[in-house]
């Protein structure tokens, strides 16, 4: 480290943030049902406010997302 960094200096103290980043990241798996019919489930998102205005004017919009298909 101390060819890399200028001025680095050992420090034998603990840094939270290096026990921090060290931690295990534990993934709870949890089963998901999925959707039998279409509409049954529908994502939904906003987007906006774009520099670049639609035909219509609009600056703003929705996406809607079919979990089924």
């Amino acid at each position: 480290m101390e060819s890399l960094v200028d001025g680095y200096t050992y420090d034998d103290r603990t840094c939270e943030t290096c026990v921090l980043a060290k931690n295990e990241v534990r993934i709870i798996w949890i089963p998901i049902q999925c959707t039998t019919t279409s509409l049954e489930l529908v994502h939904s998102n906003t987007c906006g406010t774009s520099a670049t205005k639609s035909i219509g004017g609009a600056i703003q919009f929705i996406i809607l997302i079919n979990d089924f298909s």
